[in-house]
């Protein structure tokens, strides 16, 4: 079973952000997380508009108390007295702020939406999932579609790598815990073959094809230990696309895949490909990065200065 004792969840009053909440909420409701709910106000220290606007020197307890509104509305009555839950409201860029904020409180979980609007009210954009997903050192769970439902279909894309291994056995972990199918996938890239050839090396037509039978007895390999059944698939191609027709043919509801893997020929550069699975993706996507491993957290800022500048020009 997932081990969900804290979730952070990134929240802007948008819809897609309404979403991350309800999915985080099902998530307590099922594991007995505890909620931190927060909100970024993201702002420019050289904004005009915010100059002519006459802000409330409460703004951020009133914030705190609207988000408090939105999480009761959201929770079934009968759960309200079980979910523990807690609304923060930060100022400064909204990716460092969750970022930092992950550093400071090591949640297992980042649940958040893709898209938000901007202002003094409303504070994420398309792109901070993507930044996100690039520095937290937990797992991010990055919500798409239209309902808070928890995922009962699940896809884990594979490259080889240690990354990618770990992230297949958290994937069946998932799966198991919440009684749901998953579905492997690796995928041999066949732009290496078409880079290759012109170079003289002899590509043979058949050589795709027996790159990919390789992989699939590596798949067995992999999964034949499995505790729980796996729906395992070799495929020839483009990696990002191969991933999106995968979702589409097998109806998958979350895609969890690690952020870092091995680059080279016969694999796919995963750390890219996760990046364009959480803009691409049809479905919800899960990925893991390194640090969630165990390793030490990425670094944020190039130097103290760097650090204090910010802190200057944002947490004033």
């Amino acid at each position: 079973m997932p081990n969900l004792r804290k979730i952070l969840v990134a929240f802007d009053f948008s819809e897609n952000s309404r979403q991350a909440l309800g999915t985080a909420i099902q998530l307590s409701r099922r594991y007995g997380s505890e909620l931190l709910v927060m909100t970024v106000i993201e702002r420019s220290p050289d904004d005009a508009v915010l100059k002519l606007m006459d802000i409330p020197k409460d703004v951020e307890s009133q914030l705190r108390k609207k988000i408090d509104e939105e999480i009761h509305s959201a929770i079934p009555e009968s759960d309200r007295a079980k979910i523990r839950f807690e609304a923060r409201v930060h100022q400064g860029k909204a990716s460092l702020e969750i970022v930092l904020e992950v550093d400071k409180e090591k949640p297992d979980l980042v649940v958040m939406g893709t898209k938000g609007r901007t202002g003094l009210k409303h504070v994420f954009l398309g792109s901070v999932a993507e930044q996100v997903v690039r520095r937290a050192s937990a797992p991010v769970w990055v919500c798409r579609g239209t309902e808070s439902t928890l995922p009962k279909r699940i896809l884990v894309p594979v490259d080889f790598s240690d990354y990618s291994r770990q992230a297949m056995d958290l994937g069946i972990q998932w799966a198991k815990s919440l009684e749901a199918e998953v579905f492997v996938l690796n995928v041999v890239d066949s732009r290496d073959l078409y880079f290759l050839d012109p170079l003289g090396f002899g590509i043979r037509p058949s050589m795709g094809e027996d790159l990919k039978k390789q992989a699939e007895q590596q798949l067995k390999e992999w999964t034949k230990e499995a505790t729980f059944p796996v729906k395992a698939e070799a495929r020839l191609g483009i990696p990002v696309s191969e991933i999106q027709d995968c979702i589409q043919k097998n109806s998958i509801d979350l895609v969890l895949i690690s952020t870092h893997g091995r680059t080279g020929l016969k694999n796919m550069l995963i750390g890219s490909v996760a990046e364009q699975t959480v803009r691409y993706s049809s479905c919800s996507v899960m990925t893991i990065c390194p640090p969630a491993f165990g390793l030490s957290s990425l670094k944020l800022f190039e130097g103290e200065k760097e650090f204090e500048d910010y802190m200057r020009c944002f947490r004033q």
